[in-house]
């Protein structure tokens, strides 16, 4: 019997980690399934030549079907509402939900707006 291994976030963590492991365990010996609210994987160290019109948005946001093509890799777009972990089970915001084996918990950073007075209205994210 196969194990799932469910990764959440499609940022560098989450889309190595997927890489990774499909590299060492094959589809009989592990179920992946990737978790990411958009269907992008963003490089977040290009944005700043993004912001100032450097690149476009093509070069920044690569699709994660594309770099995930033939790596059987479930890929589902969607929020985590929830994170059972004594029923080893992830809640998505459309109402399903997917058990798992082992869970990765790749979901990147959020800014801290709180360490500058007036960041949250002039800044972005």
């Amino acid at each position: 019997m196969s194990k799932h291994i469910v990764i959440l976030g499609g940022g560098y963590g989450g889309l190595l980690t997927a890489l990774t492991a499909r590299k060492y365990l094959s589809a009989e010996e592990a179920q992946i399934t990737l978790v990411n609210k958009t269907p992008f994987h963003q490089i977040v160290t290009e944005l700043h030549r993004l912001a100032v019109g450097g690149l476009n948005e093509g070069n920044v946001a690569l699709p994660l079907e594309k770099l995930l093509r033939g790596k059987d890799v479930d890929i589902r777009i969607n929020t985590v509402e929830k994170i059972a972990l004594d029923q080893k089970q992830v809640s998505l915001a459309n109402g399903a939900s997917i058990s798992y084996d082992t869970l990765v918990i790749a979901l990147g950073s959020e800014t801290a707006f709180s360490a500058f007075r007036g960041s949250k209205k002039t800044a972005s994210p």
